[in-house]
């Protein structure tokens, strides 16, 4: 294997989860050149069912109008792949047909659901329900972060003195409603446990946050609780894995299974803050993902309105590497 492609469908979380995978079969010995291109056209929810309908169940039934139709607008590398690798459900049509057309294998990270398993050469999904002869279920999603990443971003980091704190704030998603007393109760929090434990606040926002709730934790946070911040409306400087590294703690919001599981990576404590307004879709693995990783001592789950540390100590399951077990059980299923 020497070069893989990576289709990104432009959300961050599913592209760090490619990423992270990518880069494991890199950093365990493979020399591989590793491409990104982002898909072409999005479709609609019914446009893909009626796609997903004629492309088959195997996803190799589509003719070559379909196929302009679907890479339209994709550039592709010069280098040839011998391996697709996606993560979320927008990237899965460009994925399947590009590996059509290269006859080479397609892998995907995440819950596949509504796509055939028949669609991809190997999946590794946190959904219990998903259990095909190639669904590879996994604890935890693959990331970029590691305890030695996150150490090494520090060192190049000035950090400010004293006692250091981080929190990672999402936004509102299809589960998770933010409201303008969540913020404000999250700051007011924040607020309390500084002055409780004599700890300082590296704060960094993301995307999905957006301005107003970033403005709202602004005015809200005491001054003297904040090390450092990041509004990512405003300047959205990339601090997370230095932030993660400083830090003695790691909160997070609970909306992005991805950041829940970058700082349970990085080796730290970890709290995950829930707002008040949660409600889980009937099929997503989200609810089952977080209630094992809590299970297994690897998050503390708190509510926004009473955010509590978690405890000091983190639980032998995160001590293996996860994603290097991932990348083992691809190199075995691989050609």
């Amino acid at each position: 294997m020497k070069t893989i492609w990576i289709v990104n469908d432009g959300s961050p979380g599913h592209l760090a989860q490619s990423r992270g995978l990518a880069e494991a079969l890199r950093s365990h010995g493979h020399t591989l050149e590793i491409a990104e291109i982002s898909i072409g056209r999005r479709f609609s929810g019914m446009q893909r069912s009626f796609i997903r309908w004629l492309m088959g169940g195997s996803g190799t039934r589509a003719s070559s109008f379909l196929r302009d139709l679907v890479l339209k607008g994709v550039q592709l590398p010069e280098r040839r792949p011998d391996l697709i690798l996606s993560s979320g459900g927008k990237s899965v049509f460009t994925g399947r047909l590009l590996a059509n057309q290269f006859d080479v294998p397609y892998v995907f990270v995440g819950e596949r659901k509504p796509y055939p398993s028949a669609w991809f050469h190997t999946v590794f999904t946190p959904s219990p329900r998903e259990c095909a002869a190639n669904d590879c279920r996994i604890g935890l999603i693959p990331t970029g972060v590691t305890p030695d990443k996150v150490k090494a971003a520090a060192t190049e980091y000035d950090a400010p003195g004293g006692p250091l704190w981080s929190m990672i704030v999402g936004g509102c998603s299809k589960s998770h409603k933010f409201l303008e007393d969540d913020w404000i109760r999250m700051a007011r929090e924040m607020n309390d446990l500084a002055g409780q434990f004599g700890a300082r606040w590296l704060v960094t926002s993301s995307r999905r946050t957006g301005q107003k709730a970033e403005r709202l934790l602004e005015h809200y946070l005491d001054p003297e609780a904040v090390a450092d911040t990041v509004w990512w409306s405003k300047n959205p400087r990339k601090l997370l894995l230095a932030f993660l590294g400083s830090a003695e703690r790691v909160f997070v919001t609970q909306d992005s299974v991805t950041m829940v599981t970058e700082a349970i990576c990085s080796g730290r404590p970890v709290s995950v803050i829930a707002p008040e307004r949660v409600t889980f879709p009937r099929n997503s693995f989200m609810k089952s993902y977080l209630e094992g990783l809590e299970a297994k001592g690897l998050i503390h789950r708190t509510p926004i309105t009473r955010m509590r540390l978690a405890p000091s100590k983190i639980r032998a399951e995160v001590t293996p590497d996860p994603v290097g077990q991932i990348v083992e059980a691809l190199i075995r299923r691989l050609p």
